[in-house]
Parts: C-alpha cells; sequence; structure tokens
C-alpha cells in the first residue's frame, strides 16, 4: 500500500494531480483517486482501505473540498484512523464549523501564499514521519515540472564526521559549503556537495544557513531552474529574519530601500520648498503640547525646510527580573522611537523631516508612552487590563499575545492626547534581542501615532493587504504576501505613506487605517495616491 494518501475536490484534480507528481519524484509513494483505482473498480471499494493503511493524509483544501460529501467522509475516516493530517489550502477561504472541528489544532499548509515554498515544507514534515520510505522501486519517476525548485529531499550524507546533532549538522553545513564555495580549484562535485549542504539546511530552518542560501540566490551565484532565484533567494532570507538573524533582517531592509528608490523615488519632480500642503493643497497646521500629551509634536517651516518635532515622553515599567541589561534594553527603546527620524519625500514630492527627541520619566501613565516588559502571567493580566479599558482590539488581544512581539494600547479611542502603552513580549525570556526590542518599539510607536496595524486576524490566520489594493507598494511583496515595505508588519523600513498618515492622523486627530475595518473605516487617502 501507498504511504500517503491525497483527498480533493474534482475541480481541484489538476492541483491534486500537481501535489502527486511532486511528492513521487521526491520518492514517495502515494494514492490517488482515479490514478490508483484499478478499471471498473469501485471508489467505495478501494478508498477506506488505502485511508486504513497510509501514514499521511494530504487534504487538499479548498471552499469546494469543504462542501464535498466525498472529501469529509475521506477526512472523517483518516481522523477516526488517527493519521498525520497535512491540509494543503490552496485558497484562502473561512473554514465551515465542520472542518474548524475537524482540523482543530492541526498545523496547516498556505499554498495560495506561496505553493511551491509550502510543497516544500509539507514534503520535509512528511518527510519525517514514522515509517515513510522513499525510492521505492515500483515507483516511476515522472519527471515534472511542478517539482521545483530542482533539489534533493534526502538529507545529505555526514557519515564518519561525528556530527550528532542537527546543530552540529546545521553548523557544519554552513562552514563547509562555503569552503567549497569559495575555493577557486573545487570541482564541480565540490559545488554540487556544497549546494546538497546548503540548501538541505537552509530548507530545515537553519538561520544562518537560510541567510546565506538566500543572499547566493539573490546575487546570481546560485541559480535555480524553472523558479525565479532572486524572489526564491528573499523567501528564505525572509524566513531567517522571522528567526531573528540580524543580518537578514538587514539585508531585507537594504533590498526594500533599494527598490523602493527604482520604483518611486526617482519618479517624484522636485518641487519649490514652502510650508507642507496636503493633498487637496490645504496649508497643513501641527502643534500638539500639554502635560497630557504622551508625544508632543510641531510641524515647523524652518531655512526653506519642513520638520516635524516629535518629543516623546517614556517610561520603562519592568516587570520582570529577566531584563539582564537595563541600559540596553533603554538604547533599543530609544532607537526604536527615533528610528523614525530622516527625511521623506511626501504629498507629492515635498520634502519633510522627522527629529525624534526621547526623555526617559519615572511618572508612569499620566502623559507619558509606558513601555512595559512582559511575559508569561504578566502578559496575561496586562491583556485583561488593556480589553478592560476598552482597546480597539479587545476581542483579538490574546492572539496577538500567542503570536506577536508586541503590542499597544491606546484608550478607548485614539487621539494625541490619550494614554499610549507599549508592551513588550520576548520569545527567549531575557528581553536581550536588541534588534528585536527597537523593531517592537518602532512598530508599535506607528499606532502611537495614529496607524492602524495593516494586519488583520481572521482567527488564527493573518491577512496582509492583497497584493494589487496599493500598486505603489506592490514591488515590495515577497512571495505574493509575506512581506511589504510598510513599517506595520514589523520588518523592513518606515515609507512616505507611513509618513503621510501620521501627518494626517496628527493633524486631523484621527486614526489612519491601511484597510477597511468592520467599523467602516476607509483606509486613509495617503494610500492609493503614490507618491
Amino acid at each position: 500500500m501507498k504511504d500517503i494518501f491525497i483527498s480533493y475536490k474534482s475541480q481541484d484534480y489538476d492541483t491534486a494531480k500537481w501535489v502527486r507528481n511532486y511528492l513521487v519524484k521526491c520518492g514517495l509513494s502515494v494514492w490517488m483517486a482515479p490514478e490508483d483505482i484499478p478499471g471498473g473498480g469501485s471508489y467505495a471499494a478501494f478508498i477506506p482501505d488505502a485511508i486504513e493503511n497510509c501514514k499521511a493524509f494530504v487534504l487538499i483544501l479548498s471552499d469546494k473540498a469543504q462542501h464535498s460529501k466525498w472529501v469529509k467522509r475521506e477526512l472523517d475516516q483518516a481522523i477516526n484512523n488517527d493519521k498525520e493530517i497535512l491540509p494543503f489550502m490552496i485558497e484562502k477561504t473561512e473554514l465551515t464549523k465542520e472542518f474548524r472541528f475537524y482540523l482543530a489544532n492541526i498545523q496547516g499548509y498556505p499554498a495560495y501564499i506561496d505553493m511551491p515554498g509550502q510543497l516544500m515544507e509539507m514534503t520535509q514534515k512528511i518527510l519525517t514521519l514514522p515509517g515513510i520510505e522513499v525510492n521505492k522501486p515500483e515507483e516511476k519517476k515522472t519527471a515534472v515540472k511542478a517539482a521545483r525548485p530542482q533539489v534533493q529531499r534526502r538529507e545529505p550524507s555526514f557519515l564518519g564526521l561525528g556530527l550528532k546533532t542537527d546543530a552540529d549538522k546545521f553548523r557544519y553545513a554552513v562552514e563547509e559549503s562555503a569552503r567549497l564555495y569559495d575555493n577557486p580549484e573545487s570541482t564541480i562535485e565540490d559545488r554540487n556537495r556544497a549546494f546538497e549542504l546548503l540548501e538541505w539546511a537552509a530548507r530545515m530552518g537553519d538561520p544562518e544557513a537560510a541567510f546565506r542560501f538566500g543572499a547566493r540566490l539573490v546575487n546570481g551565484r546560485i541559480k535555480l531552474k524553472d523558479v525565479n532565484s532572486k524572489e526564491r533567494g528573499m523567501y528564505y532570507i525572509d524566513r531567517a529574519a522571522a528567526r531573528g538573524h540580524i543580518g537578514a533582517r538587514m539585508a531585507i531592509d537594504k533590498y526594500c530601500s533599494l527598490v523602493y528608490q527604482r520604483e518611486v523615488g526617482s519618479k517624484i519632480p522636485p518641487q519649490a520648498p514652502s510650508p507642507l500642503r496636503d493633498f487637496n493643497n490645504w496649508p497643513i497646521k501641527i502643534k500638539h503640547k500639554g502635560k497630557l500629551t504622551p508625544v508632543q509634536s510641531e510641524l515647523m517651516f524652518l531655512d526653506n525646510e519642513n520638520v516635524l518635532f516629535l518629543d516623546v515622553k517614556a517610561n520603562i515599567l519592568v516587570m520582570d527580573e529577566e531584563v539582564v541589561d537595563r541600559e540596553r534594553f533603554l538604547k533599543a527603546v530609544e532607537d526604536g522611537f527615533t528610528a523614525w527620524e530622516g527625511e521623506y519625500t511626501v504629498f507629492g514630492g515635498q520634502k519633510l523631516n522627522i527629529v525624534v527627541n526621547v526623555h526617559f520619566s519615572e511618572f508612569a501613565f499620566i502623559g507619558c508612552v509606558n513601555i512595559a516588559s512582559m511575559k508569561g502571567s504578566a502578559m496575561k493580566s496586562a491583556i485583561k487590563v488593556a480589553a478592560a479599558r476598552g482597546h480597539e482590539m479587545q476581542s483579538q488581544l490574546s492572539d496577538i499575545a500567542n503570536s506577536s512581539t508586541s503590542f499597544t494600547t491606546a484608550g478607548k479611542k485614539w487621539s494625541v492626547r490619550s494614554a499610549k502603552n507599549i508592551f513588550i513580549d520576548n520569545p527567549t525570556g531575557r528581553f536581550d534581542d536588541y534588534e528585536m526590542i527597537k523593531k517592537s518599539v518602532r512598530w508599535e510607536f506607528g499606532s502611537i501615532l495614529g496607524l492602524s496595524s495593516m494586519l488583520k486576524r481572521n482567527g488564527e490566520e493573518e491577512i496582509f493587504i492583497p497584493k494589487g489594493t496599493y500598486p505603489e507598494l506592490d514591488p515590495y511583496y515577497i512571495e505574493n504576501g509575506r512581506y511589504n515595505l510598510l513599517m506595520c508588519n514589523g520588518r523592513g523600513m518606515i515609507s512616505n505613506n507611513d509618513i503621510e498618515m501620521v501627518v494626517l492622523a496628527l493633524s486631523e486627530n484621527e486614526m489612519q487605517y491601511y484597510v477597511e475595518d468592520a467599523q467602516g473605516n476607509k483606509p486613509s487617502k495617503a494610500l492609493g495616491k503614490g507618491n
């Protein structure tokens, strides 16, 4: 019998066949109707045995599949037989109550974001399952276009090297591949070995390997067949950045900065210096002072330059002893605020300089941006307090705490005078990751200045702005939605659109939105205008 069973709706046959061919090429045995039903055979006679004897159940999940009685029966039998369920989600669709029940706490693979990449991830998971065999002699080695990139799926040989743990293998793979790639006397076999080692470690999730492999793809030192090597390289760099690799984070910032200048910055006509005006050519006035104003702001025209001064009073509420270096923590917080400084081109070509001054205060809650380092029970308590105070995302705070490193509360309604609090969580529990703290503060400072998060939540699913909504932002997408330039997805530089939205928020005293929300708040007019 076959190790893998593929369940699908007939309308999704082409995708199911694509997945099957890929798995077969990787040396796996796959059962799929109608290919594996003898001529004249009945589906009902063969499907139950195929499910009972498989080791992994791949569900091609779409809206149509959720309404298929055959898919429901097959999934129900797979669950009753305690099979490994692997939902391969080819559409971004809301799960029905029945499928939410079936798939509770089961990891899915969002193929609608990146189908080849997610197929690679799912295949790697299958290869780690108990009892899975590869390269069965009875399998037909089908050469298929869909199996891309053309890489080996098995672990490279480490025989005789005394490497016992994955960490040892990753370290060896990175160092040995670098040696082989950089040696001018390396043979073709040496370079194939270098590729095999580095790609394997990157695919297994090692951040250093993912960064190096991605960088070589982006700069053209490695090329893949049937796939955009640069885009695939940015995919691996993005994976490394998500795992905390500082070099990868810097590479993404640099990449997006270059793209921004090429796609947008160079196309903006110069304008003569004059006081800042909005899209309707009305003069913009900003001046917010007072003891209860956490971020005092003033827009001035000085020496033929528009300058927006932001004075931040910050109070540090360190609630965990795990903050091992308070001075480094303070520096990261301060740098998160001042990361907004610089010259921007806004409102059709006008120049605007941002200057941020940070003052650390000993007084909490009153007229301050309160910064709290929190984890565990303290984080849960903060969520309850935030919800009780009417945080605009109170119904989703638990999701935020479970999946994010930070969140902001701003009273019942955002205004320039409302209380502002930033809560920073840290996966390590030590709060010693300078870059993570800095980026968390920078991200949440945007919310404090009046930007809504670009991130919507649908249960556990993160929904980003769809590609094509604002064409001027599309060049910054990696893998069709994993990343864009907007500050509010937690990565990358701050864009001119963000600064325009901040100016509008401070001048109009109204939150600016990236996407239309359930309350009917419309996206900011800064979006869609372009620069």
